[in-house]
């Protein structure tokens, strides 16, 4: 199998900021001095302990500023997926399927498949979701 070569678009503010980029960084320097200050010896040889990166992801869009760039950054792709499964990322960072069904009188399957990548969720109930977790759509001047 051959590796294909994948194009990938960062948003980038009007100051020449990519605000996604600068919170990929930070999670990754995070990530490392945690490992670092977290070793462990095991048979003379110092290991770092390893955490999943959902783990961190997750804790990480606990935080409204966080999980706006990072649904903005997946707006960015041109494959609708990446936004459905960030979208979904998000949720469960912040609240869980059931209690979403709950709020937006929908059955919890119908969400997990709304939010899968395979969904085709129609907009309002794109935007029931966001609205659930604290967000709402925008629409801004392509520069």
């Amino acid at each position: 199998m051959e590796a294909q070569e994948k194009t990938i678009l960062t948003y980038v503010q009007a100051d020449g900021t990519a605000p996604f980029n600068n919170w990929l960084e930070a999670l990754k320097d995070r990530t490392l001095n945690k490992q670092r200050n977290t070793g462990k010896i095991i048979r003379g040889v110092a290991m770092s302990r390893t955490r999943s990166y959902q783990d961190d992801l997750l804790k990480a869009l606990t935080d409204p500023v966080e999980a706006r760039e990072y649904l903005n950054a997946a707006l960015e792709d041109e494959n609708p997926e990446v936004f459905l499964l960030a979208l979904r990322d998000v949720v469960e960072a912040n609240s869980t399927m059931s209690e979403l069904a709950k709020a937006t009188n929908r059955n919890r399957e119908s969400l997990y498949k709304t939010l899968s990548a395979q969904g085709n969720p129609q907009l309002n109930s794109v935007r029931s979701i966001l609205n659930q977790i604290g967000f709402k759509l925008a629409v801004e001047v392509n520069q």
